[in-house]
This record gives C-alpha cells, structure tokens and sequence, in this order.
C-alpha cells in the first residue's frame, strides 16, 4: 500500500511494543485496508527476511547500532539535533568541490 501505508503501520506496531502478536498485527492490517491474513502469511513466511538481513548486514559493516542514522560526506549521526550541525559544516566542502568541477553525482 505504499509508503505512507508503511509508516501508518510501523508507527502502530512499534509505538511502545517489543513485541507484536497474531491479534494485534490483525488488528493493525484491517485497520490499514490490508488483507490481514495475506499479513499475517507474510510475516510467517518471512517474506522479507532476505532484504532484512541485508539491512542488517549493510548496518553492521557501517557499524550502525541505532536508528536513524545519518550519513553526510561520511559522517555518522545519530541525532536530529547534530544533523543540522554536519550538514552546516559539510556543505560549504561539497560546494567547493562542485564550484571546481566535481559533477554532483560523485
């Protein structure tokens, strides 16, 4: 259902819950307009198991243990609040490169 759709339901699912049962997963999916037990199949399947630990896999080798986290110039943080302050510092570094010809993409 998209990415709003997404949102909706991991902010019902996690809002301050370790754990998820069959009921309330239900509960969310019909809530959502989602077939609940085409929900509830793809989490017993672990459809995305695979992307998952991929996730997981790429979090490791760029040692992430939080979310979120942010990249900037490749520079990690994990706060909102220090996020403005990387970007302030970084982006006067990343217009010098263009101005002297770096191409945006690189």
């Amino acid at each position: 259902k998209g990415d709003a759709q997404f949102w909706t339901a991991h902010d019902k699912l996690f809002a301050g819950q370790l754990f998820v049962d069959d009921a309330e997963l239900k509960l969310v999916a019909t809530s959502l307009g989602v077939d609940p037990e085409v929900t509830l199949k793809a989490a017993r399947d672990l459809k995305h198991k695979a992307a998952l630990d991929a996730d997981e896999q790429l979090m490791d080798e760029l040692e992430v243990s939080t979310v979120p986290a942010f990249f900037v110039n490749g520079r990690k943080t994990t706060s909102l609040d220090a996020l403005e302050d990387l970007v302030d510092e970084e982006l006067p570094k990343a217009e010098a490169k263009v101005a002297a010809g770096a191409s945006l993409a690189t």
